[in-house]
């Protein structure tokens, strides 16, 4: 807990504490602010002054923007912040209402205690939460942003303050404290400085109408604390043409607002608790959303494809792996510290690489790396100037920088943010040293197959993507993946939706992934004429066996193989033993048996 030694203390310094604003000279005005900030940092170690900015931030006439300085012992720091009051006008900035309440009695000090004062803020950068939350603890942060009635922590509450809620909806609030910002981004933003726990994603009911109008649902499972079964994941499953893939995309546009019905989409989808949208589809014949500038979610979308811009690249997916694999190292560097973080760079090693003397699939490798603009100083990639040559190397005039678990301290995130050449996607290295002590660095650029590439782009895009509380929708996986990548893929999937509050929803035709889900999560579409019907597995599918799981699933013709027809054909020619002569040392026990339990001549 935050003790009072570790608490920031807030203080409010009106000009006209040190004489009337218009005769004071700007140079006393500052010693005098000096002074009595000196002054107040005999009692409180921890101190947030706000003060005047310098010039009048206009916002659309709304001007709401103070300056701050920090103390926090010898350590000091400044930035700005958004400050709007109820029934504030344009015609009067921030400032003024605060040195109306100094002169009306206000003590200064925050949170502002007076009868009837409403107010909200917003830092223009989480810079300064930032190193209160490092120099102090995680408590003293939330103490700031509870007396600052700070936005975004309002945001992630389970009680907001209601005064601040009703300011959500201002014009000011928009228009100024707002501006250059999302709502999503800003709750995401402030759930990881301020570690609140959100609620959990909450079971989901979506109702739709198939093509004749018939009306259905699908009642998402994801909380059962009682069952020791895993309910973060939930498939769609069935055969060609049953719909899955446009429920997906009707269930991704009902959440991001743009469903036109009233009585279908998502019946709780206000209460529903979810923070972020990701969608990946490599389909190159599915359109998804592109974008949600007018949501209160974060919606990102990886694939070839993409519905508002009616676009279709093959480039696209080498560009977000580059991108969010940058992400995963801004994340990493950023929120490391915080409780229960989602190593992302770290997983995504342990997930893709093929660990030595091991039998799992993956992709041999010992570092991947981006590159970057080869006409900025290689120093400028690294925090102190002193680039190690084991994490860049230049390949035929080409820059790389590596991304690394191990490398994270020492780069330079902003500078290869800025710097990115994202359309050489991320590249696979191995070194290629021969000596055990003290090697040198040689890299050598691993060529993948299309299975691995986009096996690799989805791994990376999800890690990059996931917030706390994010909603996944991933569109068949297996198209081009390896049976035993699936698997992976899935184990990876659950993992970080563990670790980061998280769900998803997978359309699949993959018998080896329904396996992995509990029969409540599994939502078998069938197709009888043009109407879609909903169901369960009356088995257990999770740990089943495949053979029951498909003929359920895809009807008994799944599991005939065409060897089975062929075998038939032969036992009309032949008896058993005189086929199992013929066929001689190619005969395996299971195929004798095949051949007495097939009815024939």
């Amino acid at each position: 807990m935050t003790t009072d030694k570790n608490r920031v203390h807030i203080e409010y310094l009106a000009d006209s504490m040190f004489g009337n604003p218009e005769e004071i000279f700007p140079k006393a005005l500052k010693n005098a602010r000096s002074s009595k900030i000196d002054e107040l940092r005999k009692t409180h170690p921890n101190l947030l002054i706000i003060c005047p900015a310098p010039k009048d931030w206009n916002d659309f006439d709304w001007k709401t923007r103070l300056q701050i300085q920090c103390y926090l012992d010898d350590e000091e720091s400044d930035g700005f912040v958004k400050i709007l009051f109820a029934e504030q006008s344009t015609l009067t900035p921030s400032k003024d209402v605060l040195d109306g309440l100094f002169k009306d009695g206000f003590s200064t000090s925050f949170p502002i205690e007076k009868n009837g004062i409403s107010y909200i803020s917003s830092m223009e950068t989480y810079d300064i939460y930032e190193k209160i939350k490092q120099k102090l603890d995680v408590d003293a942060v939330r103490h700031v942003a509870e007396d600052l009635h700070d936005a975004g922590y309002n945001f992630i509450q389970y009680h907001p303050n209601g005064n601040t809620l009703r300011l959500q909806n201002s014009e000011g609030f928009n228009y100024s404290l707002m501006r250059g910002k999302t709502f999503a981004e800003t709750k995401s933003q402030a759930q990881k400085i301020f570690e609140v726990d959100l609620q959990n994603i909450s079971d989901l009911n979506f109702n739709f109408k198939d093509q004749i109008g018939i009306s259905n649902a699908l009642r998402f499972k994801f909380n059962d604390p009682k069952d020791l079964f895993p309910y973060d994941v939930n498939i769609l499953v069935g055969s060609n043409g049953t719909g899955k893939s446009f429920l997906m995309q009707e269930m991704i546009k009902d959440l991001l607002g743009k469903n036109e019905e009233d009585h279908y989409g998502f019946l709780n989808k206000s209460n529903s608790n979810i923070n972020c949208l990701i969608a990946v589809s490599y389909s190159p014949f599915e359109n998804y959303p592109a974008d949600s500038k007018d949501s209160r979610l974060i919606y990102k979308h990886f694939g070839f494809s993409k519905e508002s811009v009616n676009t279709f690249s093959l480039a696209g997916g080498k560009e977000d792996a580059a991108r969010n694999l940058v992400q995963c190292l801004i994340d990493d560097k950023d929120y490391g510290d915080t409780k229960n973080w989602l190593a992302k760079l770290q997983t995504m090693e342990s997930t893709l690489k093929i660990e030595k003397n091991s039998d799992k699939f993956g992709i041999n490798f010992d570092y991947v790396a981006v590159e970057v603009k080869s006409s900025v100083d290689v120093e400028d990639f690294f925090v102190e100037k002193k680039c190690d040559t084991k994490w860049h190397f230049k390949h035929e005039e080409h820059l790389y920088i590596v991304l690394s678990s191990d490398s994270t301290d020492s780069l330079n995130d902003k500078t290869i943010k800025q710097h990115l050449i994202s359309s050489s996607g991320v590249v696979f290295l191995k070194n290629k040293a021969k000596t055990e002590v003290d090697p040198p660095v040689e890299y050598e650029l691993v060529s993948l197959s299309s299975g691995q590439k986009i096996y690799s782009q989805i791994i990376i895009c999800i890690l990059g993507a996931i917030e706390r509380n994010s909603l996944i929708f991933l569109d068949e996986p297996e198209l081009f993946l390896h049976p035993a990548l699936e698997i992976t893929l899935i184990g990876m999937l659950k993992e970080v939706l563990r670790i980061t509050d998280s769900k998803a929803i997978v359309a699949t035709h993959s018998v080896v992934t329904v396996r992995e889900i509990p029969r409540a999560c599994v939502h078998v579409l069938a197709k009888e004429g043009n109407s879609i019907f909903v169901n369960r597995p009356p088995f257990e599918t999770f740990g089943g066996d495949i053979q029951r799981i498909a003929s359920y699933v895809f009807g008994s013709e799944a599991v005939s193989n065409p060897y089975e027809k062929w075998l038939a054909e032969k036992r009309k020619e032949f008896t058993p033993e005189e086929l199992i002569e013929k066929l001689g040392n190619d005969i395996t026990e299971e195929l004798m048996v095949k051949i007495y339990a097939t009815k024939g001549k």
